[in-house]
């Protein structure tokens, strides 16, 4: 049969269909799934969000509501979460009902569109093809501003002196949709937006563009060419919004200008508790924008499935201080494997806060049989500046924990995967997943389907090619240029421009090359420490490894104990200017957890190399205060 061909099978009934994975949906999820309407829906922490938008592409793909060849575009903002879910999408739905869902965060979607399309953009906004994407605009705008102090520009220093460089950046250069008008010629905000526009896009051998300069780019792109406007609305027949309260002006007007008056049906879910992105940009009131603009059903869910009774009822506590008249959540947890728990532990210093950590750290794994990833340990920020101690106290104790700010991302990178289930079959010989999903690649790559005769050729290729590998790794001669030289082998044996084509992010400039850099070196640091490739591969996914990473990168994931060191002034430092984000950012680390949530404050603290400093909780006093009304329990560790 060919692959065209498979689309023509036979839909399920969508009277008959059933959610696939889960013993049920609560009434307002299932209908969200079936609905062929715009639809906003407003859920808490564990409502199953994700899972929602699985088993709403599982119905449209399954029952032929989105009919082949169209497809489900979903935007995600971080690359885990967009992983995430198109992997359940597959679990559920199959190859190659799954090849007609691409789960993307908004910066991958915005790149990709001017990867392929910049010839498209007006010549003032087109950059060179090796662009170089730089995340440094934002920090050294006032250097760019002092830079444009040209004749040219006709701007002076005593022009661009009186410019608060971080206001400059959000509300003006960022602040109008491209084109930049030029409605005042002689406005010195606009003629230093246009210069500097002009001068990161032109000015140098290779165009210097950020995440928000390039979604911007994509706006105008689609804004000013009516034939892929409609080539991309002719593609996409159902779009999924995840954590929409984090939704920036720039990702909005590229939602609003692709899907508005389109026959699209969009699907945005989100919880305005949990939005924490206010400094990045984040819109306020855009469930009400996004409900007016698309004329979008609202659906509350209520049911939280993943925290503990009592966790749950402290919850309510929570949210009645930052959403006033908010529903309250349902637990479905029943209790019978424990109520929950929440303490407050108060300690000496940093060093005393680490061996009592490290201390309950062994007995949760060792005694209670917890899985080191089922324990997750949350900072504000710099979590490195909070745990070096901690760290060598959990190894000492037979528990390894590790900060994770940067493998988050990298870990989810397709070619780390691909790597990583080469490098699996290699080492190990058999391993059932990373065999499915090997094998399921290259098949699609080549075009071919399960039915294919050549499948099975497909299949001892691949068998050979890691074979070689297993043997190349296991030879005492084995150093970092080997690991390379033979992954570099084996993505040609994939088809390497095939593999950039299926995932566009590796067409532009030297990004692959960085990607690849990065996880090989990162893959030889662990193997060296392990000295074996079992291990190895073990430590790099942190199979048994306890996960640090800040609040920001916690969101969408949850784990049986969370503990959030440092409920400190100095670890919430701008609570005074904006206490609405931060208490929302407050409560996302609290509800992170399954059964047990443990906040901590020490008397001293030293961060990083700088000296032990007194800590106090005057500011966030109630942070505090909402915790024990809310039944947490306070605790002095001597």
């Amino acid at each position: 049969m060919s692959y065209i061909g498979s689309f023509m099978r036979k839909f399920a009934s969508r009277d008959d269909w059933v959610p696939i994975g889960v013993k049920a949906l609560e009434a307002n999820a299932l209908t969200v799934v079936r609905s062929e309407e715009n639809g906003l829906v407003v859920a808490g922490p564990g409502a199953g969000k994700t899972e929602l938008l699985a088993q709403r592409a599982c119905y449209l793909l399954q029952t032929g509501t989105c009919r082949p060849p169209r497809q489900i575009l979903a935007i995600s903002f971080k690359k885990d979460a967009a992983a995430n879910l198109q992997e359940r999408v597959r679990r559920r739905c199959g190859e190659a009902l799954a090849r007609r869902f691409h789960s993307q965060t908004f910066d991958a979607f915005s790149k990709d569109l001017i990867d392929r399309f910049s010839r498209a953009l007006p010549e003032e906004y087109r950059p060179t093809p090796d662009y170089l994407i730089n995340l440094n605009i934002h920090t050294k705008c006032r250097d760019y501003l002092d830079t444009l102090v040209s004749n040219a520009t006709g701007l002076t220093m005593r022009d661009v002196s009186g410019f608060s460089a971080d206001r400059f950046y959000k509300e003006v250069f960022l602040g109008p949709a491209l084109p930049i008008p030029n409605v005042d010629p002689q406005s010195i905000e606009n003629r230093a937006t246009a210069a500097l526009w002009r001068y990161l896009i032109k000015g140098g051998q290779k165009s210097q563009l950020d995440f928000n300069m390039i979604g911007s780019l994509a706006e105008l792109l689609l804004r000013s060419n009516p034939l892929l406007l409609k080539a991309l609305r002719k593609t996409y027949s159902h779009v999924f919004l995840d954590e929409f309260q984090d939704t920036t002006r720039i990702q909005y007007a590229l939602t609003r200008t692709l899907f508005r008056n389109s026959d699209a049906v969009l699907t945005a879910v989100g919880d305005s508790k949990q939005r924490i992105m206010v400094w990045a940009g984040a819109l306020d009131r855009i469930f009400e924008v996004f409900r007016d603009d698309f004329k979008a059903n609202v659906h509350g869910l209520v049911m939280n499935y993943r925290s503990a009774p009592k966790l749950v009822r402290m919850q309510e506590t929570l949210i009645a201080a930052i959403e006033p008249g908010t529903v309250v959540p349902e637990a479905a947890d029943d209790g019978k494997d424990g109520e929950g728990e929440c303490s407050i532990l108060f300690y000496s210093s940093h060093e005393r806060e680490a061996a009592h950590l490290a201390q309950m750290a062994v007995g949760w794994v060792y005694r209670e049989n917890l899985k080191p990833r089922d324990i997750c340990i949350l900072t504000r920020n710099k979590p490195a500046d909070y745990t070096v101690r901690l760290i060598q106290d959990f190894a000492a104790g037979g528990v390894k924990a590790r900060v994770e700010t940067d493998l988050q991302d990298m870990l989810v990178e397709p070619l780390v995967l691909v790597a990583m289930d080469a490098l699996t079959l290699a080492v190990h010989g058999r391993n059932r997943t990373a065999w499915t999903s090997l094998v399921s690649l290259i098949c699609s790559i080549r075009g071919l389907n399960e039915a294919d005769l050549r499948v099975r050729q497909v299949e001892r290729e691949t068998k050979a090619k890691c074979a070689a590998i297993g043997n190349a790794l296991a030879a005492p001669s084995c150093d970092l240029k080997t690991l390379r030289k033979q992954l570099c082998e084996f993505f040609d044996f994939v088809g390497l421009d095939a593999f950039r084509r299926l995932y566009p992010q590796y067409l532009q400039g030297d990004y692959i090359k960085e990607r690849f850099r990065d996880f090989t070196d990162k893959l030889w640091e662990y193997f060296q420490v392990a000295g074996n490739w079992p291990q190895a591969l073990s430590d790099m996914v942190g199979e048994d490894t306890v996960p640090i990473i800040t609040v920001h990168k916690s969101k969408g994931l949850e784990y049986h104990t969370v503990v959030f060191m440092g409920l400190e002034d100095s670890a919430f430092w701008t609570f005074a200017n904006q206490s609405d984000e931060e208490k929302r950012a407050f409560f996302v680390a609290f509800s992170r957890a399954k059964k047990r949530v443990l906040f901590t404050f020490c008397d001293r603290r030293a961060k990083g190399k700088c000296p032990e400093v007194a800590q106090s909780q005057k500011n966030i006093r109630v942070l505090y205060e909402l915790l024990t009304r809310a039944g947490a329990e306070e605790r002095r560790i001597e």
